[in-house]
C-alpha cells in the first residue's frame, strides 16, 4: 500500500510533474495504442485527517473508481468517483453530514483548466507510464498507469507526494468542501481495466 509519507526523490517527482506539467490534457502526447482506449481504475482508501479550525483526527474510509477516456484525436477525458464507506472521530457535522453513504463524482474534459470541483487532473505519458497527476492544496497525488507491450492490459499505483518530502498534505473534501490535512493514508492496489471505445459517452 502506498502511504502519505515518501522518498524526497518520489515527492520531487510526484510534485515536479504535478505542479509543472501544463494544465490540460490535450498538450500531451499518447502511444498510438491507446488512442481510443479507456482504462477504468477501482481501489480502497483509508485516511486519517484533521478538519481546518478542529483538533480531532477523523477516520475516513472510502472507494475510489476513475476512469480516463485517450480519444483517437488523443485528448484525454477523465471522471473520478468516491463513495465514503465509514467514518469516525468527533467534529462538527458539516453541510452533508459526517460518516458514510455519500458519494460525489469529478470530470474534467480535456478543454477545462480545471475539473468540477477546482482542482485538475494532469494526464501525461511518461516513463513509459500513462501518469494522472492531481495537485492539492498542499501535495499532490500520482496515480501512475503501466502497460503490457501489446496494450491489452494495465496495472496501477497510488501514490501520495508531500512538498519537500515532509510537508502537510492538505486538501478539500469533495462531499462537504471543508479543507483538511491528511496526517496519514494508505491506498490499495487499484484494479485496472483496458477496453476500446469512450467508457465515458461522447468526445
Amino acid at each position: 500500500m502506498a502511504r502519505a509519507t515518501l522518498s524526497k526523490a518520489a515527492n520531487a517527482l510526484i510534485l515536479g510533474a504535478a505542479l509543472a506539467a501544463p494544465g490540460i490534457a490535450e498538450s500531451a502526447t499518447f502511444p498510438g495504442p491507446l488512442l481510443g482506449k479507456s482504462i477504468a481504475l477501482n481501489w480502497t482508501n483509508s485516511r486519517q485527517q484533521v478538519f481546518q479550525g478542529s483538533d480531532a483526527a477523523v477516520s475516513r474510509s472510502f472507494n475510489s473508481s476513475l476512469s480516463i477516456y485517450i480519444s483517437t484525436a488523443g485528448r484525454a477525458f477523465t471522471k473520478e468517483s468516491i463513495a465514503v464507506t465509514g467514518g469516525g472521530g468527533s467534529g462538527r457535522r458539516g453541510r452533508f453530514g459526517l460518516g458514510g453513504g455519500r458519494t460525489a463524482e469529478n470530470v474534467q474534459a480535456p478543454d477545462e483548466a480545471r475539473n468540477a470541483m477546482g482542482g485538475k487532473y494532469v494526464v501525461h505519458f511518461e516513463g513509459g507510464a500513462l501518469q494522472v497527476d492531481s495537485p492539492l492544496i498542499a501535495g499532490a497525488r500520482r496515480i501512475s498507469i503501466m502497460f503490457d507491450a501489446a496494450y491489452t492490459s494495465c496495472t496501477a499505483r497510488v501514490i501520495w507526494g508531500r512538498e519537500g518530502g515532509t510537508g502537510p498534505i492538505r486538501q478539500r473534501s469533495w462531499i462537504t468542501g471543508r479543507r483538511f490535512e491528511v496526517l496519514s493514508v494508505q491506498s490499495s492496489t487499484p484494479s485496472c481495466t483496458l477496453t476500446s471505445g469512450n467508457v465515458l459517452g461522447g468526445e
